[in-house]
């Protein structure tokens, strides 16, 4: 008797506590039923902006942060180092001092000149500051005798039988010089240069062609390659020419 008013009981309580869960879900329900959007009631407050403190930022360079166009009047070789210089920091961190910059790629020039000179005349510069000492006798040789006291005439016949032709170019033009000083067209000296010869003479064409006739000499003579009998014989006949003209000009 008493199990069975227990096992009811039990029952009962159960019973009670599923209302219990069912009412409050449906008061959960019900409140979120009753939910209204709330809207915002304050005043919206638009604001203006000052005409001339915004100019005055527009023409403060503080605010600027796009890079400068290159002017029109900027040359080509200042366009070339800012080209180089933006690419450089692309690469690599800005260059804080422009001027020792600009140093470096001046040398960087200077370097890339050179190497083209040397390349365009054919110069090896390391045959050219290291040369032989014999080299640097047949250029001193040059300057230490005295023109009018050779035989340019046989000393050319006896360096073309020797095979020398570097030397027998040398002759000729030393027989040139000779010939300039008979007729008075110069004024020869042992410490004189070439160049200063080519000053002296007057006549426009006479000049010209010295100045050829002395590329060729310079260039065979002190140049660090082996003349052949073809590069003779052109360089021959440019002096010989030159020759004869000299032999027909009138004493000054």
């Amino acid at each position: 008797m008493i199990s069975k008013i227990t096992h009811l009981n039990s029952r009962k309580i159960s019973t009670a506590f599923c209302i219990l869960l069912s009412l409050i879900g449906l008061q959960a329900l019900a409140q979120a039923d009753t939910l209204q959007v709330q809207y915002d009631s304050i005043a919206v407050e638009i604001r203006a902006f000052d005409a001339q403190q915004l100019q005055e930022y527009l023409q403060d360079d503080t605010f600027v942060y796009e890079q400068k166009k290159i002017t029109e009047d900027v040359s080509f070789l200042d366009f070339l180092l800012y080209w180089i210089r933006d690419w450089w920091n692309s690469l690599f961190e800005d260059v804080q001092n422009i001027q020792s910059f600009k140093m470096w790629m001046y040398i960087l020039l200077g370097i890339v000149l050179t190497y083209i000179v040397l390349r365009f005349f054919d110069i090896d510069l390391v045959s050219f500051m290291y040369k032989s000492p014999s080299a640097n006798r047949f250029k001193a040789q040059l300057v230490e005798e005295d023109i009018h006291e050779m035989d340019l005439e046989e000393e050319i016949k006896k360096a073309i039988a020797e095979g020398n032709f570097r030397l027998a170019v040398r002759y000729s033009y030393l027989r040139i010089l000779k010939i300039l000083s008979e007729k008075e067209l110069i004024s020869w000296r042992i410490e004189k240069t070439n160049h200063e010869y080519e000053v002296e003479i007057r006549d426009d064409a006479l000049r010209q062609e010295f100045e050829q006739a002395t590329y060729i000499f310079e260039s065979i003579c002190y140049g660090n390659f082996d003349v052949n009998r073809e590069q003779f014989v052109t360089a021959h006949t440019e002096f010989e020419t030159l020759s004869q003209k000299l032999n027909q000009v009138a004493a000054s």
